[in-house]
């Protein structure tokens, strides 16, 4: 066999592209044609429909029930590890990585009776890091800032979102928002202005021909005084008509629907769907049926990166404590698991006497009030 065949020849390192260091240069084209870097995405966040989708999308996920699946003297130990974190902050700041590409955070270790567990797990900002032809993260530090230094083993947790060998830094979806967001500010920045100049009537003051040119200029500063104010002194050959355009509110429409279809843009980017977020006048409920199953895709796709990521985490602890026993799982509960577990405890209570209402069936089961009757006992 030819060793050509065993070996790797397509790869960043042999590609004059990318010869000119030792970094992997981040290929977003909107970071590259702003001359920014990723605290441009950031910035993207105070926009409200922006920051309602986010919350929106992290929230279908930090909602999920999860557990600790396993058996073992690991068990015990994992359990009591999870205990002492935020795990809902934690989550928060892995679902950061499909906003922004990547997401590194930064495990500080500590000796606990004679166990090495995690002290912190916190989210650090994209800003400080980037990754080597090799596909290593590394650190900026202030010894190495412009090539970074290699992060030491077991201790940078990094999921990220949809890699690729070209783009190992992660498919950034508020990348596929910036312009929207931009294009919406332009839009609600004239929306503005013409609400300034024609969301008001206009004075319109008629004087007599041979007025001089002085009288006119003091009957305009009074029409200006009085469309402020809306009180003025005017002589008594003047008249004074407050006229409307009658095609103001058709040109307003034009930058309501330019901010609703960034708007949707977003919620699309982001969400993968708009009814969730705003349904409008032709929405129904079979359309927000289909959407809701897009968006499920979604949520279970950051679920599994979530669980991936929390394992990483759980490997590590048992790599360092049982390095010759199976780690546990972390995995989140499914709907039918949480309704199981439910219907169980509700049995059991009420085997003890306890009677439950209608509503609550309706409330934890998804059920209709036609769907069932009480039975009487």
């Amino acid at each position: 066999m030819k060793t050509t065949f065993s070996k790797e020849l397509a790869t960043s390192q042999n590609v004059d592209l990318y010869s000119f260091g030792t970094l992997f240069p981040d290929p977003d084209s909107v970071l590259a044609s702003q001359g920014r870097g990723i605290s441009l995405y950031r910035d993207l966040l105070n926009d409200p429909h922006v920051k309602a989708c986010t919350s929106s999308r992290k929230s279908g996920v930090l909602c999920k029930s999860w557990q600790i699946q396993g058996d073992g003297p690991n068990l015990a130990l994992i359990e009591r590890v999870f205990s002492s974190l935020d795990i809902s902050k934690l989550i928060g700041e892995i679902l950061n990585a499909p906003l922004f590409g990547f997401a590194p955070i930064e495990v500080v270790w500590q000796v606990v009776d004679g166990f090495i567990v995690p002290k912190k797990v916190e989210g650090k900002p994209q800003e400080w890091f980037c990754f080597d032809k090799e596909n290593n993260l590394r650190l900026k530090s202030q010894n190495n800032f412009y090539e970074g230094e290699i992060v030491p083993e077991n201790k940078f947790l990094c999921p990220k979102h949809n890699p690729t060998y070209l783009n190992p830094y992660g498919e950034k979806l508020l990348a596929s928002v910036f312009w929207p967001v931009t294009f919406k500010k332009g839009g609600i920045k004239f929306w503005v202005s013409f609400t300034e100049k024609y969301g008001m009537p206009w004075a319109m003051g008629k004087i007599p021909r041979q007025t001089l040119e002085a009288e006119a200029l003091r009957l305009r500063d009074a029409l200006e005084n009085m469309v402020q104010d809306g009180v003025a002194v005017f002589d008594d050959n003047c008249s004074i008509e407050l006229v409307e355009s009658g095609s103001k509110s058709q040109s307003a429409d034009v930058y309501a629907q330019l901010v609703q279809f960034n708007n949707e843009e977003i919620s699309k980017a982001i969400l993968g769907q708009t009814l969730t977020t705003q349904i409008g006048q032709n929405g129904s409920y079979a359309a927000g049926k289909v959407h809701s199953d897009v968006r499920d895709d979604i949520l279970s796709s950051d679920a599994r990166m979530v669980e991936a990521t929390l394992n990483q985490l759980i490997d590590w602890i048992v790599e360092l404590n049982y390095p010759s026993s199976p780690a546990p799982k972390f995995v989140f509960k499914d709907d039918d698991t949480l309704k199981t577990d439910l219907a169980n405890r509700d049995k059991v209570l009420k085997d003890t006497g306890v009677v439950f209402t209608k509503e609550y069936f309706i409330k934890n089961y998804g059920l209709s009030e036609g769907d069932f009757e009480l039975g009487v006992q």
